[in-house]
């Protein structure tokens, strides 16, 4: 008589452990700072915000290579990335020649604006002042000077320093080109008004007598340019604050 005999018995899936998530970054905000639910802060070295800083939905901020500090009235936009994301940390960081055991630290000061989709590489020093448009690339160890701007799109590579008050642009692929913004008069009677009238806003003075009396330099641009950026920050500070509460 024949006997069913029961199937052989599989070996059991053994359970995969689950990766353990990326540390989250030791946070030390001001309480003036206004922070999206939506940010990512990661890494092992600590994150500074300053006074009255904004950091925008789903900007990325990642301390793993070093310190990471902001100033006070500063804008991080969305989706910009400071420091390497862990995913990539190790291959990246052997590329680019970061040593384990080194500060790489992340320096962006007093009332820098960086653009949506702007990356920071470990290393940079951002001045006072420079604003950073949107998808440029800061690679590791380069130095943006007081009042400069890079242009949308522009790379600087690794090491550059950029001087005070200098604009520029290209660098992908071609070479990086430069100019020194101006500081001295100018005659322009559009930008002149546009400069009185942001600054007569400001001390709610007569918009058309300031206008008539100006005189323009180009650091009256850029004093009325901080102005501007001033009321922008206010404005994101309350949307920021109210996506925030919408979540909850």
């Amino acid at each position: 008589m024949d006997y069913l005999k029961p199937p052989p018995a599989r070996p059991t899936a053994q359970p995969q452990p689950r990766p353990q998530p990326p540390p989250r970054a030791p946070v030390h905000a001001h309480s003036t700072a206004t922070i999206s639910d939506t940010a990512t802060f990661q890494g092992t070295h600590p994150i500074s915000i300053g006074v009255g800083s904004i950091i925008h939905p789903r900007a990325k901020l990642y301390s793993f290579d070093g310190p990471i500090t902001i100033g006070d009235a500063c804008i991080i936009s969305e989706k910009c990335v400071l420091g390497l994301p862990p995913a990539q940390h190790s291959h990246v960081a052997a590329q680019i020649g970061l040593r384990n055991g080194q500060d790489h630290e992340i320096r962006v000061s007093a009332s820098v604006t960086l653009a949506p989709g702007v990356t920071v590489f470990p290393g940079v020093t951002v001045c006072s002042a420079a604003s950073v448009e949107s998808l440029a690339v800061l690679r590791n160890g380069c130095v943006v000077g007081s009042h400069a701007r890079v242009c949308a799109g522009c790379e600087v590579a690794a090491d550059v320093r950029i001087p005070d008050w200098v604009v520029v642009w290209g660098g992908v692929g071609r070479p990086m080109q430069r100019r020194r913004r101006a500081r001295g008069k100018k005659s322009s009677p559009v930008v002149a008004a546009a400069a009185a009238a942001a600054a007569a806003a400001s001390q709610g003075q007569d918009q058309d007598a300031v206008a008539a009396a100006a005189t323009l330099e180009g650091k009256v641009i850029e004093e009325a340019r901080l102005v501007v950026l001033q009321r922008e920050r206010e404005t994101l500070t309350k949307l920021v604050a109210a996506g925030n509460t919408r979540k909850k």
